[in-house]
């Protein structure tokens, strides 16, 4: 695979408590495989890194003894919410040209659909990329340094869609046949079939 001229870094957001799912979804399982491992699988596939996943206080020790060779990160207060571990992992992470921002609750999204985001970065490298299946837009986001330079550690509504919405940049959004971007598993009846 050729080199692409830009660097990209990935963002695994894992330190929410996961109270709809009846614990931390970094530990959560789909089949036989945590969310978590299936995602480094997948970005390590799709040739991205550094990858660094950041964690609430609690879980970094069992998190590290499941994962000894990924990256964690603290995010000291993850009750401020999503931008808030944002900022933990931007920081962590350091000046790239871009960040895939990976939710734990999306792990099924494909190792190419991670490698079509970035590629699609590399023609516009001053626009967030954003995944859409059959209409719908979904995760990952991808965005530039510009737009991380701006965020906040306070959360607001609606997140980084309202931060990405008053940045001023462009918004690509790239058409994946991948119902992964789309699949957010929030709950045990999300990763378990119904009892007939």
């Amino acid at each position: 695979m050729t080199a692409l001229p830009v660097h990209v870094g990935a963002i695994v957001l894992a330190a929410g408590e996961g109270r709809r799912m009846g614990g931390p979804k970094l530990f959560a399982k789909l089949g036989d495989e945590v969310f978590v491992r299936t995602i480094l699988r997948r970005l390590v596939d799709a040739a991205i890194a550094p990858v660094v996943v950041v964690v609430a206080a609690p879980y970094l020790e069992q998190a590290r003894e499941l994962f000894p060779t990924a990256r964690w990160e603290v995010n000291p207060e993850p009750t401020r919410g999503m931008l808030s571990s944002l900022h933990v992992g931007i920081r962590a992470l350091g000046a790239l040209d871009g960040y895939l921002v990976v939710p734990v609750d999306h792990p099924t999204v494909r190792s190419d659909s991670y490698r079509a985001l970035v590629q699609a970065f590399a023609a516009t490298p001053h626009a967030v990329i954003r995944p859409v299946f059959d209409g719908e837009g979904g995760h990952p986001l991808l965005i530039p340094h510009a737009l991380a330079a701006q965020l906040g550690v306070e959360d607001v509504v609606d997140g980084l869609a309202a931060r990405v919405r008053t940045s001023g940049l462009p918004v690509r959004s790239v058409w994946l046949d991948d119902p992964g971007v789309v699949t957010n598993l929030n709950a045990p009846e999300d990763v378990a079939p119904p009892l007939r």
